[in-house]
């Protein structure tokens, strides 16, 4: 279902800094869930970027992290008009799954990029058990890190293109 396709090695961390770096330049506002992978923190430092933080909810029963709801985003789109990006992580290393669908109308509403690392979820395309893919609910760029959840050999990924927003 993407337009374009990338394979990469290194894992999502090779994956997402290069999303983020495709994006992003010296200077530019991005909106990022707090509980991104530290690999997209890196992405900040070697772009310049300045980060905006959007909590996640917490899950007091599980004591862990939950996803990042769709009021949180609006609320620091709202904030921040000129952001340029929103980067979330879903599923979460714990398997939980934000709202994308209406986050990605969020960030389309407002001309923003919706990057997703999606490094857990790579398997959701071949069950309908399982969400929709992040790619599927509007995300612009997904990351997904094959050798995670699919019989893929060392640290082998994965960057998806679909909607408009990108060019591939």
């Amino acid at each position: 279902g993407a337009k374009h396709t990338f394979f990469a090695v290194n894992g999502a961390t090779g994956a997402l800094q290069a999303a983020v770096m495709a994006i992003c330049g010296p200077d530019d506002k991005v909106i990022m869930a707090r509980n991104c992978h530290r690999s997209v923190y890196s992405a900040m430092i070697l772009t310049g970027a300045r980060t905006v933080y959007v909590m996640p909810q917490y899950c007091g029963v599980s004591d862990l992290p939950g996803g990042i709801t769709p009021e949180s985003v609006e609320e620091a789109v709202n904030e921040n008009p000129d952001a340029k990006a929103i980067i979330i992580t879903s599923p979460t290393a714990e398997g939980v799954v934000s709202d994308i669908r209406k986050i990605a109308e969020i960030a389309h509403k407002n001309n923003m990029v919706l990057i997703a690392d999606e490094a857990h979820g790579a398997h959701f395309k071949f069950s309908e058990n399982f969400p929709d893919t992040a790619l599927e609910m509007g995300a612009d760029i997904v990351v997904q890190s094959a050798h995670k959840t699919l019989p893929c050999p060392t640290q082998s990924s994965v960057i998806h293109i679909g909607g408009n927003m990108v060019e591939s």
